[in-house]
């Protein structure tokens, strides 16, 4: 059944600490479809925490959705530390002092996964934050290598290899020379330079 990842999870720890994004992920690609327009609301579910509100705003586009609302008491022991939303600003100290109620809602997000310049693939920047339903190119930092899973992902190559010189792209003076790398758009007419990445793609995706 579609449910089973979730409730194979929920027999395990409590809260947040089983309900993993993987599991997230495997679960929802079931319902992907039903998601187009409509709003999303997260109760009592802490946005610098969960990974419920993580899936949803990671693929806020991807699903089309309208609307993304989550509703929690302050005091989150992560807040503005270890997700950070799209520039969503935190709550005073005071008011997670006193537990006050607040809420946090999104009903529009920039592309998470901007592409490159010199290559065709999208930058995604933590192995983390992996796409789920992508099944085009990506480059990810080299540390995915350490989780690398053979059976999931094919390794398309290395940016230094696969990256088009950017001075066939772009005019002199608007990136910084070096080896052979991708590069990202800044939206002023420059472009930066990112460390060596690795190009993957998901097994079984057309190519």
């Amino acid at each position: 059944m579609a449910t089973s990842t979730l409730t194979k999870a929920r027999q395990n720890k409590a809260d947040e600490f089983y309900t993993q994004l993987p599991d997230i992920e495997a679960e929802m690609r079931h319902y992907r479809d039903q998601f187009k327009g409509k709003s999303v609301l997260c109760n009592c579910d802490d946005p610098f925490e969960s990974n419920f509100f993580k899936y949803f705003a990671l693929n806020f586009n991807f699903l089309g959705l309208r609307k993304l609302v989550a509703t929690c008491y302050a005091g989150s022991s992560v807040m503005q530390g270890e997700l950070d939303l799209f520039g969503v600003p935190g709550v005073a100290e005071s008011d997670a002092r006193a537990k006050t109620p607040y809420k946090i809602e999104i009903t529009e997000v920039p592309d998470a996964y901007p592409r490159y310049a010199n290559y065709d693939a999208i930058e995604v920047s933590k192995t983390s934050e992996i796409p789920c339903d992508f099944d085009g190119a990506m480059g990810v930092p080299i540390t995915f290598l350490d989780k690398y899973n053979p059976e999931q992902f094919e390794i398309v190559g290395a940016s230094r290899f696969l990256g088009r010189p950017m001075s066939e792209i772009a005019p002199k003076g608007t990136f910084v020379a070096g080896g052979v790398r991708f590069y990202l758009p800044n939206g002023d007419g420059t472009y930066r330079r990112l460390y060596d990445r690795i190009v993957i793609r998901r097994k079984g995706s057309a190519t």
